[in-house]
């Protein structure tokens, strides 16, 4: 009874966390969950917890949703998805950890320049059409496979200087998308496997709650104050990487 506690406490804390900011994807909570539960069940289950919450956050940050960017992210998405599931167990992990690490530093270094001003949508700053299905493609894929591909799609969308709430909404909406074909594909190979599925029911009630109050939160937050936290967020994610590709070197 103890694990079952655990594990519903810690989905508790982090959907109070990943409805503020979004938190660095399959490279921190499948290594966690792996913890209580097999690799398998660890993705799956993580796949179904982030399918739930994307959802009602997408629903919750409706209002700030980049709807230009969600066009071109999602038919992208969805391709690299299918791929990236149908091809999960012969990927080799340690090469694309490296790569999602050489894309986060790169937008890491680009979001540095921009500073804190205020987010604009300038053609400067404007995230670029086929660019942008690129990036749809390749964290689709890895997002699909069970890898970071929200780091690489959330840092993209930093590094352009979008806000946390326009990250969080359009991220979300494209995340509801990537996970249902995952969960689909994994089901049709047999891969399905999951396990403490009752978990979920006490889930939602805090999921709801978190979203509101991540809303509330982000909206009281200024463009500085922002911008630490998505520096933060970004160093937070390539240290992760990095403790990743050292394990696995």
């Amino acid at each position: 009874m103890t694990i079952y506690i655990t594990i519903l406490v810690l989905m508790a804390v982090l959907a109070v966390l990943n409805a503020v900011v979004p938190l660095p994807g399959f490279n921190f909570f499948v290594p966690l969950f792996s913890t209580f539960m097999t690799t398998q069940q660890a993705i799956t289950f993580i796949t179904v917890y982030f399918l739930l919450t994307s959802t009602i956050l997408a629903y919750v940050f409706r209002t700030y949703l980049r709807a230009d960017l969600l066009r071109r992210l999602l038919p992208a998405s969805f391709l690299g998805a299918v791929l990236g599931s149908l091809l999960s167990s012969s990927l080799n992990e340690l090469a694309l950890t490296i790569v999602v690490l050489c894309f986060v530093l790169y937008f890491f270094q680009k979001r540095l320049r921009l500073g804190s001003t205020r987010p604009t949508h300038n053609d400067e700053n404007r995230p670029k059409g086929r660019t942008t299905t690129v990036i749809g493609v390749i964290s689709g894929f890895l997002q699909g496979g069970g890898f970071g591909g929200g780091d690489v799609r959330n840092n993209y969308l930093y590094a352009h200087n979008l806000s946390l709430q326009e990250v969080r909404a359009t991220t979300a909406a494209v995340g509801v998308g990537i996970f249902v074909v995952s969960l689909s594909v994994r089901a049709a190979e047999g891969n399905f496997t999951i396990s403490h599925a009752w978990l979920y029911i006490f889930l939602v009630p805090i999921a709801i709650a978190s979203s509101y109050l991540g809303r509330h939160i982000t909206h009281k937050l200024n463009a500085k104050i922002q911008h630490r936290i998505i520096i933060g967020l970004m160093a937070t994610s390539i240290l992760l990487l990095i403790a990743k590709v050292v394990r696995l070197a």
